[in-house]
């Protein structure tokens, strides 16, 4: 199994289009820390999204926020905890 680790969103959309047109599945992961759930996955190829990091847009009095797929749950935190907010516990925790 080979493994992509796109670096930005042109090479994202390289490898996603790659695959499509090959008709070749991809397992995606995002930082990995959510791996554990769910069913297994059966993919040719994995795209890893780690490298896509970092909180896009942060409105705490609306309460939003962005992040890239790979960006580390302690980056959404540390923001958050920035502005005095704290992050629900809705999120599972492996």
């Amino acid at each position: 199994m080979e493994t992509f680790r796109p670096g930005d969103r042109d090479e994202l959309k390289e490898v996603v289009s790659w695959a499509a047109a090959e008709r070749a599945p991809l397992a995606v992961s995002g930082n990995g820390s959510k791996a554990g759930l769910g069913r297994p996955v059966e993919a040719a190829h994995r795209i890893d999204l780690s490298r896509l990091s970092g909180v896009l847009l942060y409105e705490p009095e609306e309460l939003v926020i962005s992040a890239k797929a790979g960006t580390p749950l302690t980056e959404v935190e540390a923001a958050l905890k920035e502005k005095g907010a704290k992050q629900a516990e809705t999120v599972p925790r492996v």
